[in-house]
């Protein structure tokens, strides 16, 4: 339903809509030849909109949903499913002419606001194809509060939202945001947000696997977009990685895991850049390390080389009958270190940017390591390793 009112005067078209309001429930939206339906949305409604052609705004007052779900599919081909929904442009028939651009000026667009949107109990299931295995995050449910949100330049809304990421992880943020320019000033709030989904984006790149880790974080985003586009603010808070565990993808030992990786009292700045942490404190960990013949950490390995060939970073075993090593065999003695290659002639940069770090602790540490550098080769296993360092600075 809406009033409006219509005239024309001196041949300009003037149109007014006021009071429009709308209803849906019960909506449902398929993809052909597909049986169930990628949106599903049992109430919308619309209220208190008011259209001016004239002055170029529209101004709802109340946008409500409930119960909303959501099939998000990123194809192999890199399409998104939803896109389908949406109107392509008509391609102009075979030779027709092409018309010039037209030489008046564009008509400012319009300024579209929302008094108030509340989102209630949506869910949305989002697949990624393009990855092997595909990668599928659920977030359920959902709700989302905005305030005077509006289109207008340096319009700053009000936002509330919660979630749920795949059934453990919870996701909280509020404050306020803005698209022209870009503005952020939110209150985050995640608790234990499964990483595990994320790893076919890197599992290429890598010899190790990585079978469970969850990001905590508490803090304050702030980010404003200066006039030359750059971005400026910061983090405030701190956060977590807890109950991270990797294996060697050769033989699937134990490579590296940990109870907890905290950091507290981080302040992280951008344009320019500067981090300051007061303290990491990094507990129950576990390490496998390994100095190889040739002076080579295992840990150098963890990534894969440019020829992306695999290595184990948990197998110390020295080849059968070499009793020296392979560095003789490169025309070096036994226990001297391969020389690094010349680094390549560094240009002119950057001053390195200011980082600190107030305090380390480390607790419960219990690190595999073997020598195999040293002859006759060394494997302590070293248990309840912990200390502190402080005041670690850049420079």
């Amino acid at each position: 339903k809406a009033r409006y009112a219509f005239s024309m005067p001196e041949g300009q078209v003037r149109l007014s809509i006021n009071d429009a309001a709308l209803t849906l429930a019960d909506l449902a939206l398929r993809l052909p030849g597909e049986k169930r339906s990628v949106v599903g949305i049992e109430t919308l409604a619309v209220s208190q909109t008011t259209v001016d052609l004239a002055k170029r705004q529209v101004q709802v007052g109340d946008v409500s949903s409930k119960n909303a779900r959501f099939a998000v599919v990123r194809g192999k081909d890199g399409a998104i499913n939803l896109a389908h929904f949406l109107a392509k442009p008509a391609a102009p028939p075979p030779g027709s002419p092409v018309e010039a651009p037209a030489a008046d000026k564009p008509d400012a667009p319009f300024v579209v606001g929302v008094s108030r949107v509340a989102l209630e109990r949506w869910s949305a299931r989002i697949e990624d194809q393009t990855m092997s295995p595909a990668i599928v995050t659920t977030i359920d449910p959902l709700s989302l509060q905005v305030a005077d949100y509006s289109t207008e330049t340096g319009n700053r809304a009000k936002i509330d939202l919660k979630a749920q990421v795949n059934k453990k992880g919870q996701l909280a943020a509020s404050g306020t945001a803005g698209a022209a320019p870009l503005h952020a000033n939110l209150k985050l709030d995640v608790k234990g947000v499964d990483l595990l989904p994320g790893q076919p984006y890197f599992t290429d790149k890598v010899n190790v696997l990585l079978t469970s880790a969850a990001l905590t974080t508490r803090g304050t985003l702030a980010l404003d977009q200066a006039k030359e586009g750059t971005l400026k603010g910061g983090f405030r808070g701190e956060f977590a990685i807890n109950d991270l565990a990797t294996v060697d993808k050769t033989n699937s030992n134990d490579f590296l895991k940990w109870r907890s990786l905290f950091f507290g009292g981080v302040e992280a700045k951008l344009s320019p850049f500067a981090l300051s942490i007061d303290q990491i404190a990094l507990s129950d960990y576990y390490s496998r390390i390994i100095l190889s013949q040739d002076g080579r950490l295992n840990l150098q390995d963890v990534m894969r080389g440019a020829d992306g060939e695999a290595r184990s970073v948990t197998d110390a075993a020295v080849p059968a009958g070499d009793t020296t090593g392979q560095a003789e065999q490169a025309g070096r003695p036994a226990g001297k270190p391969a020389e690094a290659a010349p680094a390549a002639s560094a240009s002119p940069s950057q001053p390195m940017p200011p980082i600190r770090i107030g305090k380390l602790v480390l607790q419960g540490g219990h690190v595999n390591f073997t020598d195999n550098f040293i002859k006759p080769n060394y494997t302590p296993d070293l248990k309840e390793l912990g200390g502190s360092v402080t005041g670690l600075p850049s420079h």
